[in-house]
């Protein structure tokens, strides 16, 4: 019988790979349960296969977004000030997204090349992904236009971004840094608006979004592999204002 408090714990255990299995530095086989899921950490020296170092070296950069396009910046609380510049309620977010009560959305788009940007391409700005290794991602952005109000009108990122409009409008707050995978949403071929961690983590949902299909594809041709993460479980949550 499983201990539930065992399974929400981890373990560290040093191992040696010795007699094609992997052993405690005690002795012994690791005592490991068959379909057990682990991390391995060790020198990249230690691999042998030079393929599988260049695929977890490789670095790819994939547009995702080009330059003008509209995103969304969600602002805890609703201010007269927000609405005034374009922050609106409605907007379609689905249900298991959307970024909690009393949020207004405000409207900027993605500017002109930057300091960053330009060394990706120095005419046109837009948003890419930066895919290093077999699975990690980060965004890479030029300029973020956002829109009028005190303060500056243009940011250097997404998180930038939203530092900004958070100083400016969420002046409750003592901190304005916040998740920009969460707070930051683009909209998809369907019309509906989705969190930036759909650009990072965007494999397990790409069948149903053209934008991720497309930057997925292009990453997986690149790489000459194909590797995609179990279906995640059904979620039905409950229905929440804004999700049509």
């Amino acid at each position: 019988m499983k201990n539930d408090r065992d399974e929400s714990r981890t373990v560290t255990l040093q191992v040696q790979r010795l007699n094609g299995q992997w052993e405690t530095v005690f002795g012994g086989e690791a005592p490991v349960r068959e379909g057990a899921l682990a991390e391995l950490t060790l020198p990249m020296g230690a691999l042998r296969d030079s393929e599988f170092k260049r695929l977890l070296n490789q670095e790819l950069l994939v547009k995702v977004l080009d330059e003008g396009t509209e995103l969304q910046v969600a602002i805890a609380g609703a201010p007269a000030s927000v609405r005034a510049h374009g922050g609106q309620h409605r907007v379609r977010v689905p249900a298991r997204y959307w970024p909690g009560d009393s949020v207004t959305f405000v409207p900027v788009r993605i500017g002109p090349p930057n300091r960053t940007s330009s060394k990706i391409d120095p005419d046109r700005g837009g948003l890419w992904m930066r895919h290093v290794g077999l699975d990690r991602c980060e965004m890479v952005s030029s300029s973020i236009v956002l829109p009028p109000g005190p303060g500056r009108e243009e940011a250097i990122s997404p998180n930038h971004a939203y530092t900004v409009l958070s100083e400016r409008y969420e002046v409750h707050r003592i901190s304005h840094t916040g998740n920009v995978y969460e707070r930051v949403f683009f909209q998809e071929s369907d019309e509906h608006w989705y969190p930036m961690s759909g650009l990072r983590d965007g494999v397990r949902e790409r069948s149903e979004r053209r934008i991720l299909a497309r930057a997925w594809a292009t990453i997986e041709a690149q790489l000459g592999w194909c590797r995609l993460p179990p279906h995640p479980d059904s979620i039905k949550p409950r229905k929440r204002e804004g999700d049509e």
